[in-house]
Parts: C-alpha cells; sequence; structure tokens
C-alpha cells in the first residue's frame, strides 16, 4: 500500500469503533505486512491527541459554515478545507515546519486558497456571442 508520498505505510492505529474492527480490514493489512492497532475500547483518554485533532477540524469547520452561511449539505468540503489549511499551516505541535512540509519536503504553495464560501463565478466554456452576464454564480467550498 503505496501513499501519494510513496512511503510504505508501517502501522494503522484506531479507536474500537466498528468501522475499523473487523476481520476482513484485519486480513487486508496483514497481507499488506503492516501492524494492526487498536487502543481501549471506551476509552477517548488513551487517543487523546487524535480526539483533540478531531474536536479542533471540527469547531473549525463549524466557524466556516458559521461564518460564511452555507447549507448544511457542504459540511464535509467545510472539514476538508480545513484539513487542507491544517495541514499547512504551524501548530503549538509543529512549531517549525508544517505537516505538509513533514511528508513532501517542500513548502506549501498556498496563493490559490481562497476564503471558504466566498461568491466566485465561472467563465463560459465557448466565447460569448454578447455583451453581458454570461457565467454561473457559485459558492467557493473547495480548497
Amino acid at each position: 500500500m503505496k501513499t501519494q508520498t510513496g512511503h510504505k505505510m508501517k502501522v494503522f492505529m484506531s479507536d474500537n469503533c466498528t468501522e475499523f474492527v473487523n476481520t476482513g480490514l484485519k486480513k487486508f493489512f496483514s497481507g499488506l505486512r503492516i501492524i494492526y492497532q487498536t487502543t481501549a475500547p471506551f476509552c477517548p483518554e488513551s487517543n487523546r491527541q487524535a480526539e483533540t485533532e478531531m474536536r479542533t477540524l471540527k469547531d473549525t469547520a463549524r466557524s466556516k459554515m458559521w461564518t460564511s452561511r452555507c447549507p448544511e449539505y457542504l459540511w464535509a468540503e467545510a472539514i476538508a478545507c480545513t484539513v487542507y489549511i491544517h495541514n499547512r499551516i504551524l501548530n503549538k505541535q509543529s512549531q517549525e515546519m508544517t505537516a505538509y512540509e513533514r511528508i513532501f519536503k517542500k513548502k506549501p504553495y498556498l496563493t490559490h486558497v481562497r476564503v471558504f464560501g466566498c461568491k466566485a463565478c465561472s467563465y463560459p466554456k465557448r466565447k460569448a456571442k454578447s455583451m453581458g452576464y454570461q457565467g454561473q454564480a457559485y459558492l467557493i467550498s473547495r480548497v
């Protein structure tokens, strides 16, 4: 199992939730020689860092949704945008290098980033025949 970085996964760790604890997944990981570990069931304290990270991502995405007044069906896009930005900024755990820099060994490119939920307009695929508004209005919900 190669990732987009080209590195082989060595260990997969999750909580004891049912979406990850099943024999099919265990066989899949053992076939790829990946160590599969789980934390203690019903004990979020043993997975404190991941729980804190998830809470931060949810709170940030919720704030994006609220400030942009986006419809609720864009919740997954708000989470994806939050993760994208979060991996490209410095945080308390890593004050010298971003997660993106650690993985890809280069500084992240951020000039394309726009405000979540801001208005945007697409250009028509074919040349317009007359003057006037020809584009389609959208909300930016992806990076």
